[in-house]
């Protein structure tokens, strides 16, 4: 709705230009600015949306553990996540506060680290699939 209230301003506004020459009709000739209008609004929209998603996730996470109260199967969960969709387990902090849309993997073992601390509840390292060193 909102796209559409933009694209409708952006079009009337660019009517009123003598020197876009646009008719105030359907003019094939506003597409560039619909298309313009659009990549704008995704690019503003993309980090607000982020971080809206990210608020929601971190209160999953914190509603699965008070669920299951399992910090090593939550801990494990995220590893094995990780490793099947390929993402980088701490991409730079510009790449999360605008594409990431799921709180980063050293962020969610850190939570899941601190919320077995807090609750005095052991870790099994050894069922997490950590990553083996070389050597």
């Amino acid at each position: 709705m909102l796209f559409l209230l933009i694209c409708r301003l952006i079009l009337w506004s660019a009517s009123k230009s003598p020197r876009l020459n646009l008719s105030p009709h359907a003019d094939p000739k506003t597409l560039p600015l619909i298309l313009l209008a659009a990549k704008l609004l995704f690019l503003i929209n993309n980090p607000i949306s982020a971080h809206l998603d990210r608020q929601e996730e971190v209160k999953a996470d914190q509603e699965a553990l008070k669920l299951t109260e399992d910090p090593t199967a939550y801990c494990s969960l995220i590893i094995r996540l990780t490793r099947v969709n390929q993402h980088d387990p701490d991409p730079p902090p510009w790449a999360s506060w605008y594409f990431r849309h799921h709180p980063t993997t050293k962020e969610r073992l850190e939570f899941g680290f601190d919320w077995a601390e807090k609750k005095g509840t052991p870790i099994n390292k050894h069922s997490i699939p950590l990553p083996v060193p070389d050597g």
